[in-house]
C-alpha cells in the first residue's frame, strides 16, 4: 500500500461521554466523588479535556475518589 500525503484535513474532536462532561460542569471546586478504576479513567479524561484540574486517591480496593480542585 502506498502511502498519500493529503493536506487540509481536519483534526476530530475527540469524543467525550456527554454524561461524564454534564457531571463535571456541574461540580463546583472542592466538590468529590466516588468511582472504581475503570470510571475513574473515563472521567479523568474528560476532566483533561475540558480543562478541569483535579486530584484523586485510592480510597479501597477498586474504589477510588476525585476531587475538583479549580
Amino acid at each position: 500500500m502506498d502511502l498519500k500525503i493529503e493536506k487540509n484535513i481536519p483534526i476530530p474532536k475527540t469524543a467525550c461521554n456527554s454524561k461524564t462532561s454534564e457531571m463535571l460542569k456541574q461540580m463546583e471546586i472542592g466538590d468529590s466523588i466516588t468511582c472504581n478504576k475503570k470510571r475513574l479513567n473515563s472521567i479523568k479524561s474528560s476532566a483533561y479535556y475540558h480543562g478541569i484540574l483535579f486530584v484523586t486517591r485510592k480510597i479501597k480496593d477498586n474504589l477510588y475518589r476525585f476531587w475538583k480542585i479549580k
